[in-house]
């Protein structure tokens, strides 16, 4: 299930996305749940129930890249696909979660194929067991027949 968070100041852009993004997961036949937040507090008091999140940059008390890097120190899996009028701050919001930006000029464009991309990504995740997910794994060494996982957080 898709637990999408879309995050904005501007109440018109949040409804904009929020249509945008109920048509377009509507297509791909998934079971869905989207919550919006006008506040990055607000999010981020909700962000464990979050696996897709859609954020603008620029927003008063705490902005984007902020709220980015608390989700990066949380070490959450949350997939964040940025929206904004300020592609000057782009090449600051970049880090391990952040799936792609989108001005909010070409929303109409392009947000549409990203989102599904995004998603796509999402469908590829294996979980094995509660100690094994394939978004966890750094890197395997393989010998032969052996092969050896090494995990995000340390495991072999």
């Amino acid at each position: 299930m898709i637990t999408l968070g879309i995050c904005d100041d501007n109440e018109k852009d949040l409804r904009k996305i929020y249509k945008i993004c109920k048509e377009t997961i509507s297509k791909v036949k998934m079971e869905y749940k989207i919550t919006m937040y006008n506040s990055g507090y607000k999010l981020l008091l909700d962000i464990s129930e979050i696996n897709l999140l859609i954020l603008d940059i620029d927003m008063p008390e705490i902005n984007g890249i902020d709220i980015k890097n608390q989700i990066q120190n949380l070490n959450k899996d949350i997939i964040i696909i940025f929206v904004t009028n300020y592609n000057k701050f782009m090449h600051m919001a970049f880090g391990i979660h952040v799936y792609g930006f989108i001005e909010k000029k070409d929303i109409n464009i392009q947000f549409q194929k990203m989102l599904v991309s995004a998603i796509n990504m999402m469908e590829r995740y294996v979980i094995i067991n509660e100690e094994l997910d394939s978004r966890n794994i750094r890197y395997i060494k393989s010998e032969r027949v052996y092969s050896d996982l090494f995990m995000g957080n340390g495991k072999k």
